[in-house]
């Protein structure tokens, strides 16, 4: 489940404004004894991670007007600074005819889910995409009960180690985003679940696809989640930062500013950045740019709980901020004379919190194999893969 926090922008002297935004343990070591049988059909099982986003705001916020950059038109523009001048100045007429400038006065329910716009359909035709859906521009337009991906796991009938570890996303065992085979790597997990019998020196990695890559955690402390045994994982400083300050992410680059991560390859070549809550850990300079943000780990770090006998998350709070590179583009007259920067558009959290949560998603999936498992017996009892949907 995730949690949005959107942002009101004002704008001064060029830069963004006012950025706001029990159960006992053998229960669990039973839970794994019952499962482990349920996957000897199979080494491999392939599961659809579904997606479900939940507004972190009461349902008066939805119907909030902010006046905030216009990120259609601002994403667009840049998209196009490499085009022929004559492009780019036809662009700027189809501004014009369709009454576009470089702010929008939109409500925050048609911002996060979408709105008509006949600019979003000419962009189409043009070739720029903005966003999941052609039809309309929300930044989660279309997102909502859909899923991250065909994830091929291991079930560990060979290996426990690798139980849950990722052998594909989407049949690759690569992905082709970015410039080193390090950072291609799908490492990890898919995020829900971990191998058994962790220890603290035990890595913890998830291939997130909405990251366009494998993210490694490091452990911090041991701990206890209502009685429960936990092993707490965080994020390194260096997750985002740019090949200057730490040499293994030079893959991802071209960079900006330590700290937060150019995803455009793996959006459509939108001028996407991503980094943690209010630039944490981020150079100081983009805190410059802007007013009203305030990083601290209390409220804005990664982290994750983990029950070491089982690999079960107990608490996690994975969260991650969206943010669009602006700047001015010969040609654009829209554009005005804004100079380059990260502007931020929304963070948001994915959470999970309590064992009744793990438990659900445990016994759903169990079921789900035995009947998986009844099915392949009947029809192919030698097939060595199965699906969850």
């Amino acid at each position: 489940t995730s949690k949005v926090f959107y942002s009101n922008p004002l704008l001064k002297q060029e830069t963004l404004h006012h950025f706001r935004q029990t159960a006992v343990q053998s229960l669990l070591e039973n839970l794994w004894r019952q499962a482990a049988p349920l996957f000897k059909l199979s080494q491999l099982i392939n599961s659809h991670i579904p997606k479900t986003i939940l507004p972190a705001c009461s349902d008066s916020s939805f119907l909030l007007f902010i006046f905030i950059y216009s990120f259609p038109f601002q994403g667009a523009a840049v998209m196009l600074e490499n085009m022929p001048f004559a492009v780019r100045l036809t662009f700027s007429s189809a501004l014009a005819f369709f009454h576009q400038n470089a702010f929008m006065n939109r409500t925050v329910n048609e911002i996060l889910w979408g709105y008509n716009e006949p600019f979003t359909q000419f962009l189409h035709r043009l070739g720029v995409t903005m966003g999941p859906s052609v039809e309309k521009f929300g930044i989660f337009a279309d997102l909502n009960n859909s899923h991250s991906g065909l994830f091929t796991v291991f079930t560990g009938m060979d290996d426990i180690s690798k139980t849950h570890m990722v052998d594909s996303w989407n049949g690759l065992k690569e992905i082709p985003y970015w410039h080193s085979e390090e950072c291609n790597m799908i490492n990890g997990t898919a995020g829900e679940l971990w191998p058994p019998f962790m220890t603290p020196s035990s890595p913890l990695e998830l291939y997130s696809p909405d990251a366009c890559r494998s993210l490694k955690l490091n452990y911090n402390q041991s701990g206890n989640f209502k009685g429960i045994p936990v092993y707490r994982y965080t994020a390194p400083k260096t997750l985002f930062a740019n090949g200057t300050v730490y040499p293994p992410n030079e893959g991802f680059c071209p960079c900006r500013e330590s700290g937060i991560q150019n995803i455009s390859t793996c959006k459509l070549n939108a001028p996407i950045f991503i980094s943690q809550p209010h630039f944490l850990n981020a150079d100081p300079a983009l805190l410059d740019m802007v007013d009203g943000l305030h990083p601290n780990e209390k409220d804005h770090d990664l982290f994750v709980d983990i029950h070491p006998l089982t690999g079960i998350p107990m608490n996690c709070s994975v969260q991650i901020q969206l943010n669009l590179f602006i700047k001015h583009v010969s040609g654009i007259w829209q554009t005005g004379q804004v100079k380059p920067m990260v502007l931020p558009m929304l963070w948001f959290s994915e959470v999970s919190v309590g064992l009744s949560v793990c438990l659900h998603i445990q016994t759903h999936t169990h079921t789900h194999i035995q009947r998986e498992r009844e099915k392949q017996r009947e029809k192919t009892p030698e097939k060595d893969i199965y699906s969850l949907h």
